[in-house]
């Protein structure tokens, strides 16, 4: 009977032991709930709304840098980077960068953006995004334009050398050398014509030197 209380003791102190300890995680988790409140809500609270990827995390921790798709509210770059407020449980770094996700940041004194735990900010859900366009519906929403690429030379044309005596680059197969024109398309099948001739007159003369050459070994008197 002794035994049996004992380990009844022992297995009650064990389960409160376990109920402190999840309390103890649990506890944090309540600090941090924020009130409840829908897409409609939390657009007429920010002053930026916008659908981005995050690229990487700024030289500052707590800045992320977000390459911007859409645009509910607000004027913003197709590139910003965003401040995350220092309350904030989910550190810049949570962010995974091949995830989209929907921004409701307000803007501070320096002009930058910050968001917060309890600003809505999150993965991409098709819900949320139904609600902000409805909620926005009386705003145009837009794409961000991104910088305005770099003017790229023109490419120059064949220059020619008007120089005496100079080689003058064009388009096509003539080729000018001391004033004089050539054409290569010309050139080419004389050559053909010089090579067939030259083995022709090799297969056919070849034999008639062996049978001369053989015939005069013959008529050599022997000493």
């Amino acid at each position: 009977m002794r035994e049996r209380r004992e380990t009844g003791m022992r297995t009650t102190v064990w389960l409160a032991a376990v109920v402190m300890v999840l309390g103890l995680y649990s506890a944090p988790a309540a600090a941090t709930s924020c009130a409840q409140t829908d897409a409609a809500e939390q657009l007429d609270r920010s002053d930026a709304v916008f659908v981005g990827t995050p690229t990487s995390s700024a030289a500052d921790e707590d800045t992320v840098v977000v390459a911007v798709t859409d645009v509910y509210k607000g004027e913003v770059p197709s590139t910003v980077p965003v401040q995350v407020e220092p309350d904030m449980d989910v550190q810049p770094w949570a962010f995974e960068e091949d995830q989209q996700y929907v921004f409701f940041a307000r803007g501070a004194d320096d002009g930058a953006l910050t968001t917060s735990v309890c600003s809505g900010t999150g993965p991409v859900d098709d819900a949320v995004l139904t609600e902000l366009e409805a909620a926005s519906s009386d705003r145009a929403a837009y794409r961000p334009t991104g910088p305005s690429p770099t003017p790229t030379a023109a490419v120059p044309t064949p220059v020619e050398e008007s120089a005496a005596g100079g080689v003058t680059a064009g388009s096509g197969d003539d080729v000018v050398v001391d004033g004089s024109s050539e054409d290569v398309n010309a050139i080419s099948p004389v050559l053909v014509g010089v090579v067939i001739l030259a083995l022709v007159s090799l297969v056919v003369l070849a034999p008639a030197y062996r049978r001369r050459r053989s015939r005069k070994d013959s008529v050599t008197p022997t000493p």
